[in-house]
């Protein structure tokens, strides 16, 4: 009968239960700063990219009395404007109406 015997790894002798809830600890303690480091970091890159956005959007003043074509509505702009009376409009750009 054949029995294999190893030896302990250096990590198996030099292992103390003791020494493994000291560094659980120290690893608990040290959550709180890293939670606190990446959400610092989170809210950074959101602001970054809400500027890039915000840099490629073209902002547009418009009134309440304004009526805005919609994408959708750009085909068929052509057949309604007769229809719904918008040919006496003042055009002030960007295909809205007053």
């Amino acid at each position: 009968m054949l029995v294999e015997m190893d030896e302990p790894t250096f990590q198996e002798m030099k292992f103390s239960p003791s020494s493994s809830n000291e560094g659980i600890r120290a690893n608990l303690d040290m959550i709180y700063e890293l939670r606190d480091g990446a959400r610092i970091k989170r809210e950074a890159v959101k602001r970054h990219m809400e500027m890039k956005h915000k840099s490629n959007v073209l902002t547009r003043q418009f009134k309440e009395s304004d009526l805005v074509m919609q994408r959708s509505q750009m085909n068929a702009m052509d057949n309604n404007l007769l229809q719904n009376g918008l040919e006496d409009k003042e055009v002030i750009g960007n295909r809205a109406y007053r």
